[in-house]
């Protein structure tokens, strides 16, 4: 009973979409890798409840399956606008968060790609993103503040918000960020464009807590729950 104990957590968070545990196509291993690779600190916050750690600063934001509260949106905006980078995908769970940066997530119709507005993105040159989606964003007013850098007539699909001293990038669809997103060289690109705020080496973060992977610290020691089951770390 005991290895079914571990074994069953492991195996959820394994397949769980949109998490960096997951080889799956939209899962999001190897961007997680890649971060690691170019030499920065990356860590996966799974504290509850959910707290960004301090010296962050980069934190990805990918669909979260689970709704984000309006403490936690709160806390979002206001790290970001201290200095640091929030690289938040996706659709329908984001909206509540794009709302609170003063824009709106419309639905329309399906591309494949999306090109670049403007000269943004030059680092280097993003002429195109493969977004793979039927949302797109836009602002409820004009505001110099935001910035599309990706998107078509009926909106965009990346978009930079200047906050305080901070940024963050908002893109409409998860999948520039997943295993199969970033088999293509224009997203890879397009990544080291949201990158390029960040000194080499800076920690950065993901959000794990949303998919369901939650550390709970007891006087016993940490456990690990994942999807409703608790796992004592193994070693």
């Amino acid at each position: 009973m005991r290895a079914w104990f571990l074994i069953l957590p492991l195996a959820i968070a394994l397949s769980a979409p949109y998490s960096t545990l997951s080889k799956r196509w939209d899962g999001l291993m190897a961007l997680y890798m890649l971060l690691e690779e170019l030499g920065y600190e990356v860590r996966r916050v799974t504290g509850s409840p959910f707290r960004l750690p301090k010296g962050m600063r980069a934190f990805f934001l990918v669909q979260p399956s689970e709704e984000l509260k309006e403490g936690e949106i709160d806390e979002l905006v206001e790290w970001a606008g201290r200095g640091n980078v929030l690289i938040a995908a996706g659709d329908l769970p984001l909206a509540p968060l794009a709302e609170r940066l003063g824009l709106r997530l419309v639905e329309g119709s399906g591309i494949f790609e999306s090109g670049a507005i403007g000269v943004q993105l030059r680092k280097p040159r993003v002429e195109r993103a493969i977004v793979k989606t039927t949302w797109r964003l836009r602002p409820w007013d004009s505001r110099s503040d935001v910035i599309p850098l990706c998107g078509d007539a009926e909106g965009a699909t990346v978009v930079m918000v200047r906050l305080g001293r901070g940024v963050v990038f908002l893109i409409s669809s998860p999948f520039p960020l997943t295993n199969a997103g970033l088999k293509y060289e224009e997203n890879v690109d397009l990544l080291s464009n949201l990158l390029s705020f960040l000194p080499r080496g800076s920690e950065v973060g993901f959000d794990e807590y949303h998919h369901g992977l939650r550390t709970i610290r007891l006087p016993m020691g940490e456990l690990i729950s994942i999807g409703g089951f608790l796992a004592s770390p193994l070693g």
